[in-house]
């Protein structure tokens, strides 16, 4: 819904924080190195307006998640920023004909981590936990 593009936002700069190893606000130095340089050369206070257009265009607009149903938009988009628009929104085609919340996306989102949490990645499966834990505090409320 395009109401909750600024609360989708806004949690998910909460979960990014500011300033990572290699990342501003999510914003990944590998993953996205034109942006990453791009916002980097922006003054601090132009930086966090710069993040939301770049989330809004390449994950946002691409999930069309204006109109996703309240609270799938949230999750759809803060799931995708995480593992990537094109695989959530294949997800999500193949939940069209069902009926699912975002409870289902996000339980999903649970299944996929345990699912790579292993190995090399183990060391991060409780952060990945954690972020969408606190996705289901923030949709609670």
């Amino acid at each position: 819904m395009r109401k909750n593009f600024d609360r989708a936002f806004n949690l998910l700069i909460e979960l990014e924080g500011r300033e990572g190893i290699n990342s501003y606000y999510g914003i990944d130095k590998y993953a996205f190195p034109k942006e990453y340089a791009e916002i980097q050369q922006l003054p601090e206070d132009k930086q966090l307006d710069y993040a939301k257009e770049f989330y809004r265009k390449n994950f946002w607009d691409k999930l069309d998640c204006d109109n996703l149903f309240d609270k799938v938009d949230i999750v759809a988009f803060q799931f995708a920023v995480h593992i990537g628009w094109k695989k959530v929104n294949t997800l999500l085609a193949m939940l069209k004909d069902t009926e699912y919340d975002w409870k289902d996306i996000l339980f999903y989102q649970i299944d996929f981590y345990s699912q790579i949490g292993k190995g090399n990645n183990l060391k991060y499966l409780r952060g990945w936990i954690n972020r969408a834990i606190r996705v289901w505090e923030n949709l609670q409320e």
